[in-house]
């Protein structure tokens, strides 16, 4: 019977969801199956994680802009500290950092957009 090795190289394997995958499907190639629950698991963390993550962030970004918000540069740079740092740490932990970045992106535009002083909300949507 012939054997057949299949070896994964992502080129970007800490920054990709697939980098998550890759394991599983390494594992399945060479002939040692997972279970039903590590794949519900893993599901459950690319699916759940990063939204959580994303909340998270944009609970900190909501009450840092009703606190300490008011000057259009350090709530811009915050907003793009947030958004990058939610990609990142999302990925950190294994979970999804693009729906990371966008649980941020909606969250803020359901409640954290209040937080923003109004005269900063023309130019902050010009920014983004």
């Amino acid at each position: 019977m012939l054997e057949a090795k299949l070896s994964l190289h992502l080129p970007c394997q800490h920054h990709s969801t697939l980098s998550c995958f890759a394991p599983v499907l390494q594992k399945s190639v060479q002939g040692s199956p997972e279970s039903a629950s590590s794949y519900a698991k893993l599901a459950f963390q690319l699916s759940a994680g990063g939204p959580a993550v994303g909340m998270a962030f944009a609970l900190c970004l909501s009450a840092w802009l009703k606190l300490a918000g008011g000057n259009l540069f350090a709530d811009l740079g915050m907003t793009l500290v947030a958004a990058h740092g939610s990609f990142h740490v999302a990925d950190i932990l294994g979970c999804s950092n693009i729906l990371a970045t966008v649980a941020l992106g909606m969250s803020m535009a359901l409640f954290g957009w209040s937080m923003l002083k109004k005269d900063l909300q023309d130019p902050m949507t010009v920014c983004w």
